[in-house]
């Protein structure tokens, strides 16, 4: 099971990679929108990436659950997870946008929900791989 816990991991990890860096020249300017077909399908396949890393994750933890569960950096890894299911939520609404307007042309209200957004997304990956593959 961890062989596919991993194996999950690094097709997600990809599949961030590409969505990060379409952010990034969204927000540099050098994309004025995104394709809305591209993005929809890597939000689709990051939030299974995240299901099943869930799935898998609780398959392997759940013999040793209570030894886990009084484990502070599994718990600080659980914490991580939650900002990434509750971020799955709103990036989607965020992103929308970007579909259809220049990050130049939005508010100053929409930069900064997208930008804390992106880096709550940022955050909650490399905290729980971090975590997961060096300390768990």
């Amino acid at each position: 099971m961890e062989d596919i816990h991993l194996a999950i991991l690094t097709v997600t990890v990809l599949a961030i990679l590409v969505a990060d860096h379409d952010g990034l020249w969204y927000i540099l300017g050098k994309k004025q929108t995104l394709n809305a077909t591209r993005l929809k399908w890597l939000h689709y396949g990051i939030a299974l990436g995240l299901l099943g890393m869930i799935v898998t994750g609780t398959i392997l933890v759940w013999p040793s659950a209570s030894y886990y569960f009084s484990e502070p950096v599994f718990l600080l890894k659980m914490g991580f997870v939650l900002v990434l299911v509750i971020n799955s939520f709103f990036i989607g609404k965020l992103a929308s946008v970007t579909t259809t307007q220049p990050f130049s042309v939005l508010s100053t209200r929409q930069k900064r929900a997208m930008l804390i957004s992106g880096g709550a997304s940022v955050a909650g990956w490399i905290g729980a791989a971090t975590i997961g593959l060096f300390f768990l």
